[in-house]
């Protein structure tokens, strides 16, 4: 089959991104995908996943700190964040995090500086950015 090959079929620069390629795969298989689904009453999951070494995969930035983030300044929304590598995985369960604070706010410094240590502390265990 060899390497993969793309047919591009429009070219643009965005200031944001940088250049910006859309095409056709004539040759190869791009190893990744997506998935939502959303229920009235009940939310909405939504699921990515890419092969860690792929060139489809996006950078991954401060994953660490996106992850605190999202969940401090949005305490109202149930998160569930699992991250799987062929060294393991780590899931993030705003439910269980909340249960282990006993009422204590995510939101507090103090808090935000644990949930920092203790989600790069697992990320690299599985070793998530590499």
């Amino acid at each position: 089959e060899g390497a993969p090959q793309m047919l591009i079929t429009s070219l643009d620069y965005s200031s944001y991104t940088g250049r910006i390629a859309v095409g056709r795969v004539h040759r190869g298989t791009l190893r990744g995908g997506m998935n939502i689904t959303s229920q009235v009453g009940k939310g909405t999951r939504l699921e990515f996943w890419f092969e860690h070494n792929h060139w489809d995969r996006p950078p991954m930035g401060d994953l660490t700190g996106t992850i605190v983030m999202l969940v401090s300044q949005h305490e109202d929304i149930h998160f569930i964040i699992t991250y799987i590598t062929d060294e393991g995985e780590f899931v993030f369960d705003t439910d269980e995090v909340k249960e282990a604070l006993g009422g204590m706010s995510m939101n507090d410094l103090t808090i935000i500086k644990y949930l920092k240590e203790m989600v790069a502390e697992n990320l690299a265990e599985i070793h998530a950015n590499e």
